[in-house]
């Protein structure tokens, strides 16, 4: 189920609730019970000694039917907002994950190993996947490829009502293979062009870019995750082209081992009778690495001594 249908149905079933409880004759039997009270002085004071046991019971009546609506109100809203809070927390984070592990290269030296991918060797990091789900009425295409040697496109469209998406994975396996702390710098440089339009051009999420930068090691713990397109057709159609260079950092402990990639996501969903369509281009990856001895770790018997 998407957000959308979600939201819907939790509106119209607040909508029924209210509709139901509005129907409620509450007015009559409450102002026939102040009637029997005033003639019945002693079984008020034992209801009341019993209303005085039974706190919430007592403020639930006091609310009526105002108080029952709010309740009603309260059970439908609340996990509807936990899952609004949920995927916007989420946000556009994709791709984090590989569907395949590919075998990490070994790095030997714990100082002055120098690798340059795809120059030394091609990138072992290179999957890509594509999905299409028409509507009805509707048409979808989608496409996604991934050269060892430092490219990847994703491409999708929808006429008429449909998803559709492409992602890719490109990148390099390593593992720290001395017998010590190594700090591995990385230098990651590429090129990189999208597009995204949607019709009628209402200015909604309809198509979707991303492309994101991602470092995990072989425990899954998510090390690095950087954003560096994240465009939908909400702020209206586009293209840009650019370059971008990233610096930093990663420590690995002797047999660490980490997988440093890029994913690029093209995703389209529209209901029946929109359109829309996205691309993403990545050209001429270059990841360079050199390894350095980290700096010693003080452990808590060093601190003793």
């Amino acid at each position: 189920m998407t957000l959308q249908t979600f939201v819907s149905a939790s509106a119209r079933q607040a909508a029924g609730l209210r509709a139901a409880l509005n129907k409620n004759p509450t007015e009559e039997p409450r102002a026939s019970a102040r009637a029997a009270s005033q003639d019945t002085e002693e079984p008020r004071a034992s209801a009341c000694a019993v209303s005085q046991d039974t706190e919430e019971p007592r403020a639930s009546a006091r609310a009526g039917p105002r108080g029952l609506k709010s309740a009603a109100l309260r059970v439908v809203l609340q996990p509807l907002m936990l899952l609004l809070l949920l995927s916007g927390c989420a946000g556009g984070q994709f791709g984090s994950e590989l569907s395949q592990r590919p075998k990490a290269r070994p790095i030997s030296k714990p100082e002055g190993t120098t690798l340059r991918l795809p120059r030394d060797q091609e990138f072992n990091i290179h999957l890509s996947r594509d999905s299409t789900e028409p509507g009805l009425d509707g048409e979808a295409e989608a496409s996604a490829t991934a050269r060892a040697a430092g490219e990847g496109e994703a491409l999708a469209a929808v006429t008429g009502g449909g998803k559709a998406e492409g992602i890719f994975w490109l990148g390099q396996a390593l593992t720290n293979a001395t017998t010590r702390q190594t700090d591995f710098d990385f230098k990651v440089h590429f090129e990189y062009e999208f597009e995204a339009q949607a019709t009628p051009g209402l200015k909604l999420p309809d198509a979707v870019v991303g492309l994101r930068l991602y470092a995990r090691d072989e425990l899954g713990r998510l090390l690095r995750d950087v954003i560096l397109v994240q465009y939908s057709t909400e702020n209206g159609a586009t293209k840009r082209r650019a370059s971008e260079n990233l610096d930093f950092t990663l420590t690995l402990g002797p047999s660490d081992a980490v997988s440093v990639f890029l994913a690029g996501q093209a995703k389209v969903e529209v209901p029946d009778g929109r359109s829309a369509s996205c691309s993403l281009k990545l050209r001429g990856l270059t990841i360079e690495v050199v390894t350095r001895p980290a700096p010693a770790v003080r452990t808590a018997g060093d601190e003793q001594r």
